[in-house]
Formats: C-alpha cells, structure tokens, sequence
C-alpha cells in the first residue's frame, strides 16, 4: 500500500451537539505511509485520551498479518490536543510490531492544558526504528514515555521542546538516561534543547537552557519559532541547521489547511509519481464523504497518475476527493468540508 495523506484540516469543533472524541488520525493498518502538511487541532480527553496521532497495528477487523511499517510524518501543524503522536509497536493482538517511523519537522503548540495530559511522545509495546528529529513543541507534560515493551532502535535529535517535569520517562525507570538504556535496544540522543532540564541525567551533546526567553527565538509572542542568528542552537543540530522545525517548511506545506486556498502544488508527489510511473495510465476517480449542516466549503482539484478531478462542492457537502489508478495506488490530496470530526484508516 502506497498512501498519502495531505492538506488536511482536521479540526472537530469544541461547541454544539455531543462527538465522540478519540483522536484526530488513528492508523491500524498501514505500509508507506505518508503523512504530510496536514493541520491536526482539537483533541481533548473523552472517549480516549485525546491523542492528536495514534499510530499502531491492530487486528480488529483485519486478517492475520496485519501490518504498519514505513510511516513518515513530516510538516504537519498539531495543536491544542491532550497527546501529541502514540506509536504502538505490539498492541491490539498485532502479529509482528510497527516499525520504522519517521516523525520530523512538525510543530506541537498548547498540547496539554485544558485538552489534557500535555504528553508529546508515548512510545509503547515495543516499536522498532523509531526517527524522530528537528520538531518543535510546546506541551506541559512528559516529552517521552515507554511502556509494556522495550523498543528497538530509537533516534531522537534536534527537537525543541520543554522538559517539564519529568522530560523522558520509562515505567519503573529513572528521568532520561536511565529510561533511555532500560527501554531501548540501542538510541542517539542528541542535539536536543530541552528547556528546564538538567544535563545531569542525559547523554552529553545536548542543551538545556533554562526557560523558553533564552532559547533565542525570533518572536515567540507572535508564534515566529524560527531561531534567530543570535540563539545558542543556531545552525547547533546534529546536521549542521538550526535545531527544531524549519518553520518555513511548516507555512509552506500547511497553507491549504490554514487558509483554505489549496495550492496542490506545494504539496509532496511521492504516491502520484508512483502511481505515474505505471504502464497503466487508467485512473479512477469518487466523492468520499457526507453531509454536513455547514455553511460553506472550499472547491478544488486532486491529481493522481497525470490525471485531474475538479470538484465543485455544494454548501451542504462534506468530503473529500480520491483518485487510484489501475494499480492500487492512491492519494488523498485535498478536503472539502468546514467541520470534519475524526479520521481512522
């Protein structure tokens, strides 16, 4: 399975008739798997405990050999959600544990408070190659946790974010080293500030300033997260850039779900390519979605495979537009709608 999931404003509204809340995207079963440019906003603790992400294999409904592997989240918008991103390795009955996971350039804003725990990454049953690199959050809990299985190899470099008050914790473990040996087969961790932690209990190569004020920011106030040319943790990455998120990458990939004025082109190609790439050139084309009581919505068009579907919705219509072609391929690359509640593949 090749699949893209793109420009996407997922934002349940907080007012109005009862929802079921349990995250915003949750995959069970799902093999390269691109997730990308996507604004993630308003989860909060309900049915579940309001995970933004839920990332995992699960054989409800689904024959044995279910399998989720080779998932990349990257310039995705995530904010005022109780959890950040859930990978699961061994959860639900899964056969075989998830496995490589590339989570980077992501921005996290008020994850916790009011929508609940605060926590950005929790890490549980096991996953295997876990990437996760030059992400910038704002939260009030733990920054990773671990739980029920130790996992493979996990990378976690040049992310921005508080350390609060426990920063990386496994169950029964210490606070940052101690977790990261107990939980983990092997790890690199480094080239990350961690604001009000202690370097004390951490491998070395990496920061800890002491408020948010001195990680040198551009404009925090006013939500400019770029550093500037002054900070301590510029161009101080592991790769030689500014640690956390390029911001510039952010506005760009995101500027559909924010504005909604797609602009299809700056959105990635790799499943369309892909799919272009095939002898075939036959490409089919439907309206997935339903009915809505909203006011307004946007109009658009998605290409897939060299070939376009324009899509003129009406006020009532809530939806999306997918196109495959003859080998199964397909993107999911723009959504038509006001209000959209939650998303499960």
């Amino acid at each position: 399975m090749d699949l893209e999931f793109n420009i996407i404003p997922l934002l349940p509204p907080i007012a109005g008739s009862p929802w079921t809340i349990k995250n915003l995207f949750e995959l069970k079963e799902g093999e390269r798997v691109l997730i990308e440019g996507n604004c993630f906003e308003h989860c909060w603790v309900q049915a579940q405990t309001g995970y933004a992400m839920n990332l995992k294999a699960s054989l409800s409904g689904s024959p044995e050999g279910v399998r989720t592997d080779h998932i990349t989240v990257r310039y995705n918008s995530f904010k005022k959600a109780g959890i950040g991103i859930s990978i699961c390795g061994l959860c639900d009955q899964a056969p075989q544990a998830t496995n490589n996971f590339l989570v980077e350039n992501n921005l996290f804003e008020e994850i916790g408070g009011p929508w609940g725990q605060g926590l950005l990454f929790a890490l549980n049953g096991g996953p295997r190659d876990v990437y996760i690199n030059h992400n910038t959050a704002f939260h009030d809990g733990t920054v990773i946790t671990f739980d029920t299985t130790v996992n493979g190899y996990l990378s976690y470099t040049n992310n921005i974010q508080p350390h609060n008050l426990y920063g990386v914790k496994g169950a029964g473990t210490g606070v940052g080293k101690a977790s990261l040996d107990a939980w983990t087969e092997n790890y690199t961790f480094a080239g990350n500030v961690l604001v009000g932690g202690s370097a004390n209990s951490y491998p070395p190569g990496n920061f800890f300033p002491a408020s948010l004020n001195n990680v040198g920011f551009v404009d925090y106030n006013n939500s400019n997260y770029r550093l500037s040319g002054s900070s301590p943790y510029h161009n101080a990455g592991t790769d030689g850039k500014d640690v956390g998120v390029d911001l510039d990458l952010i506005q760009q990939y995101t500027y559909g779900c924010r504005t909604g004025v797609w602009n299809l082109a700056t959105t990635s190609s790799t499943s369309s390519a892909a799919a272009s790439s095939s002898t075939s050139s036959a490409t089919s084309a439907s309206s997935i979605g339903s009915t809505s009581s909203a006011s307004s919505v946007a109009s658009g068009t998605t290409t897939v495979g060299g070939s376009s579907t324009t899509v003129v919705a009406s006020s009532t219509t809530t939806g999306a537009v997918e196109a495959s072609d003859a080998v199964g391929m397909f993107s999911i690359s723009a959504v038509f709608f006001s209000l959209l509640a939650s998303v499960a593949i």
